[in-house]
């Protein structure tokens, strides 16, 4: 005779077929990425995936990544790509900027943890910035041609940036001021006429108070 066994596979090829779709979008979303590349890096520090525009751009191709570490992909830059990694693997997101080929890209390691907390792959996201450098170089230059002094105050993070043209321009060396917006760098930038003014009247302000005060009493 003859024995039949019959298994149920409907789960599994779901399971297939869910992890194929999620592979498509996630490549059409790193293919689409302007001016960027997205990674998939393993605990070896091995790239599991490599999709993105930027590869173009930085005169290198997805296959010259993927199944590569990161030593043997960026020989020249690998001491501070796998220095950020090993935080992204310790639970920790961090950003940084790299030179490559000419190329200036600021990325963004993202640990990717599991349901139990694990880490076992670290997403990195590379956005090419050179055009941005290129045009803020420009700015600076136009600035110190034109003797244009500015500052840039961040209200949403309450950080503040002031250009050394502006700090000279209000006598102070550019090591004199630093890029906060603490009471003692804006007391700094008061001059001591101004200070002096100010404490005469507080003093006549004063002394006319308690000049008032005693003629009431008398």
């Amino acid at each position: 005779g003859a024995v039949g066994i019959a298994r149920d596979v409907t789960d599994s090829r779901r399971a297939v077929a869910a992890l194929a779709a999620s592979e498509a979008r996630y490549r059409r979303l790193a293919e689409s990425f302007p001016n960027g590349a997205l990674f998939l890096v393993d605990r070896d520090l091995r790239y599991l995936s490599a999709d993105g525009r930027a590869f173009a751009q930085a005169g290198l191709a997805s296959d010259e990544v993927v199944g590569r570490t990161v030593r043997e992909v960026f020989p020249d830059i690998a001491e501070v790509v796998e220095s950020n990694m090993v935080r992204a693997f310790a639970g920790e997101a961090a950003t940084y900027e790299v030179e490559y080929r000419g190329r200036w890209f600021t990325n963004q390691a993202v640990p990717v943890f599991h349901d139990d907390g694990a880490i076992d792959e670290v997403i990195v996201v590379a956005q090419d910035i050179t055009e941005q450098r290129e045009a803020d170089s420009r700015l600076q230059e136009a600035v110190r041609a034109g003797n244009v002094g500015f500052w840039d105050w961040d209200i949403s993070a309450n950080t503040v940036s002031y250009s050394d043209e502006w700090k000279r321009q209000i006598g102070y060396e550019p090591h004199e001021i630093t890029n906060d917006f603490g009471v003692e760098t804006r007391l700094r930038m008061i001059s001591p006429s101004f200070v002096n003014f100010i404490a005469l009247e507080s003093r006549l302000v004063t002394a006319r108070s308690i000049a008032a005060r005693s003629t009431r009493a008398s």
